[in-house]
């Protein structure tokens, strides 16, 4: 499996994949520039470190990363018991795998996952190469029916793409009572900590956690806040995450004076116990695939607020699992937030509804098997 090692959705979803098929009996080998994100020791999972080489002639272009890769794929195929390729979000991974199946006749799939289906993927700098290779392809996925239509109808595709679903493990994300949020210290705490006497926190706290890409829309999900604040001057929000529009969230915060009402996270590795401290998880992107925090939100009772695009409305449906606004405008959202904090009933509600919904349709046992038929089918 070739995958990026960072915190976006398709390198942890690969990563995910990779250690539930290692537990089901398969050798999985991880190939990326840096070790996967969340991915630890594991029986059965290999990961596998792609070198980069700095030259002077490179300096201006970048380093040729799909030859490094179509080599470090190479040195693994020459592993006599290697069956297939699967490439996580296909920019430039799907050029690299066409290049060692041609050259080696491994079969290969491809699972396009946002970005690169309803974006990049039909730009010019990388249509045709896009088309090509994925005609080329064992087998096509993506996770929802929105990107599947983005495949056909921007990029060109005429193939079969195949629709599956993001997933997590519902006996990680699942609900619980017995973590704090302690605001003094940034830290969570246990229920019986609280009871021997750290204060922990009893605000109503609002969470997201993000990337910090343009299409999360984290400085305008702060617009939208600053008129919750408004109304609730008690309400707390815990983002975490990092990326490129962090300093513009920063400014934002300050601008509204905001210090006291946000806490800025950064990076964690504790987003359940984060999602189960929470009274509700925000969500106001302007393009989605199939967000995996909005699953794992779900998955641990966490009521959710999303706006209506690409693939979310596929998971969250509208007043039965959660919120999900009729536009992206921040005015409507600030008041959704605002009729949730004033609804318990409702965050209730929401709450069982969302855990349903995931133990029926997105958890491991209804997602894995069928990335594992696939698979078969493309070796044959």
């Amino acid at each position: 499996m070739n995958l990026f090692p960072s915190m976006g959705g398709s390198g942890v979803l690969a990563t995910r994949l990779g250690e539930h098929l290692a537990d089901r009996g398969h050798t999985v080998n991880l190939i990326s520039y840096d070790r996967p994100f969340l991915s630890n020791k594991r029986p059965g999972v290999q990961v596998h470190i792609v070198e980069r080489h700095d030259y002077p002639l490179f300096e201006t272009i970048g380093q040729p990363y799909a030859m490094s890769l179509v080599s470090k794929m190479l040195e693994l195929v020459e592993n006599p018991g290697l069956d297939v390729l699967h490439v996580h979000y296909a920019i430039p991974h799907v050029l690299s795998a066409y290049a060692v199946s041609k050259i080696s006749g491994l079969p290969w799939l491809v699972t396009l996952h946002g970005s690169d289906a309803h974006s990049l993927g039909w730009n010019p700098s990388f249509k045709r190469a896009m088309l090509r290779t994925l005609q080329d392809a064992g087998a096509v996925t993506t996770v929802s029916e929105f990107l599947k239509r983005r495949i056909q109808e921007k990029i060109g595709f005429e193939g079969e793409v195949t629709v599956i679903p993001n997933f997590i493990d519902i006996d990680h994300f699942s609900p619980s009572n017995e973590f704090r949020f302690c605001l003094e210290t940034d830290t969570i705490t246990r229920k019986e900590q609280d009871e021997a006497g750290n204060p922990g926190t009893h605000k109503l706290l609002l969470f997201h956690a993000s990337n910090f890409r343009a299409g999360k829309r984290v400085p305008g999900l702060i617009d939208a806040y600053q008129t919750v604040v408004e109304n609730y001057p008690e309400v707390h929000l815990l983002i975490a995450g990092d990326g490129p529009e962090r300093v513009e969230v920063e400014r934002k915060i300050k601008h509204y004076g905001l210090q006291d009402n946000v806490t800025l996270l950064g990076p964690r590795n504790d987003i359940r116990e984060l999602m189960c401290c929470s009274d509700m998880f925000l969500l106001f992107s302007n393009v989605e695939g199939m967000p995996l925090t909005v699953i794992e939100a779900m998955s641990c009772g966490t009521p959710v607020i999303s706006t209506p695009v690409g693939g979310t409305p596929e998971l969250v449906r509208a007043g039965q699992d959660g919120i999900v606004t009729k536009g992206i405008g921040e005015e409507e959202y600030a008041q959704a937030i605002i009729d949730l904090i004033e609804n318990e009933s409702l965050r209730l509600k929401f709450a069982a509804a969302g855990r349903k919904r995931v133990e029926e349709s997105f958890s491991v046992n209804a997602i894995v098997p069928r990335y594992e038929k696939l698979l078969e089918q493309v070796i044959g």
